[in-house]
């Protein structure tokens, strides 16, 4: 389609399969779609495929991999000379049961044999929230190697992101990319490869994840960290170059001289601006990183990393310190009043601002609890500073 994924959609209307080729046919090109409401999976171009098949610019969304005729792959290719570029798979779902590991539990699959035909490629792809599914899935028949390279791409919040079934001799390559939980990939087996070069394991600061937008917000570190140039697979002497143009047809690098983002959206800006935002958890630790994902588990440990203007958001729970901010004139918000609790312990002050804070010092949503009035104010205790108090209860 040439008014591009947001503007062509193909609705399976939930009554199989979105498509699927037949009759071994090859060298196909789809190019322009967005691919939703499939059942059984979406798009199948492993079973009556003999080569060459390129899905580029393409949204899947919104599709389930259980049918009628039982559980399949979101997309499937074969491992001869496919191209994945430029495509988001977001958002679909499957019905694992019991057992995750199952090739059909893909978002997306690569399976079969080479026959001689090459590699399979996936080029500033992303691969993001598919509920109980692997985001990709490689499995190789045959003693041949089946050779699945990756540039540029974002594989993040599936169920499980990688795995690659124990069979045959797969040779995986995955090059400045963003890879989830890295350390949890299944391997190769005995006699296959996978090699990680270049990946980061970062929280990717999506636009609107939520609302299925993959887009890269101006937080996001996936900001030029990619290549225009992938390294030169070893054994292969191939490398992989990334499209000229993002999903949308927006020039890639933006700006022009820069890195290329890593996913399938270019972000206009090569610039990273600094993310304010921290968050707490009761289920969290002190070593994370304290993004959404990775929560800090104290909240004066939060106050302690941050600096002016940053925003401490805190989980529902119960928190069992004192908290002073330390004059940083920062906002620690929790979840709401009656769901997000600061229990002093009767050892002083619960909260203090003692050191200056002015009206940017922001606390919201809390209870305050169990203070000690000795010999100060028991619950907030004030001296000298102006803070803002915002919807808390103080019992």
């Amino acid at each position: 389609s040439q008014s591009g994924p947001v503007q062509t959609i193909i609705n399976g209307g939930g009554n199989g399969m979105v498509i699927e080729a037949v009759n071994n046919v090859g060298n196909i090109t789809v190019e322009g779609f967005t691919f939703t409401e499939g059942k059984g999976g979406a798009l199948d171009f492993e079973t009556g495929l003999s080569t060459g098949v390129t899905l580029r610019n393409l949204i899947v969304t919104g599709n389930h991999g259980q049918g009628n005729n039982g559980r399949n792959a979101i997309v499937k290719v074969p491992p001869r000379n496919a191209i994945i570029e430029n495509v988001v798979i977001a958002d679909n779902e499957n019905t694992y049961g019991e057992d995750i590991f199952d090739d059909s539990n893909a978002a997306l699959l690569v399976r079969g044999s080479p026959n001689d035909y090459g590699n399979a490629k996936i080029i500033n792809t992303t691969i993001v929230n598919n509920s109980n599914s692997i985001g990709l899935v490689v499995r190789n028949y045959g003693s041949e190697s089946a050779n699945v390279l990756v540039l540029n791409s974002v594989i993040w919040g599936n169920g499980h992101n990688v795995y690659v079934v124990d069979e045959g001799s797969p040779y995986i390559y995955i090059d400045q990319s963003m890879v989830y939980d890295a350390p949890s990939i299944m391997d190769a087996g005995s006699l296959g490869t996978l090699t990680l070069n270049n990946c980061v394991d970062l929280y990717p600061y999506f636009s609107d994840p939520g609302n299925g937008d993959y887009t890269l917000s101006q937080y996001s570190p996936l900001i030029s960290a990619g290549v225009m140039q992938g390294s030169l697979v070893p054994g292969l002497d191939i490398y992989l170059v990334a499209p000229s143009t993002d999903i949308l047809g927006n020039s890639r690098p933006s700006p022009s001289g820069s890195n290329p983002d890593i996913g399938a959206y270019e972000n206009s800006s090569s610039e990273i601006i600094y993310n304010p935002n921290k968050y707490v958890s009761v289920d969290g630790d002190n070593n994370n990183s304290g993004v959404i994902t990775s929560p800090y588990r104290d909240i004066q440990h939060a106050i302690g990393q941050a600096q002016n203007g940053d925003i401490i958001n805190v989980a529902p729970g119960t928190y069992s310190e004192r908290i002073d901010f330390s004059g940083k004139n920062i906002s620690v918000i929790g979840h709401s009043k009656e769901s997000t609790i600061i229990d002093g312990g009767q050892a002083g002050s619960v909260v203090s601002f003692i050191s200056g804070e002015t009206h940017d010092a922001k606390l919201q949503g809390f209870t305050i609890t169990n203070g000690l009035n000795s010999p100060m104010s028991g619950g907030i205790y004030v001296n000298q500073s102006s803070p803002t108090l915002h919807d808390l209860i103080i019992s």
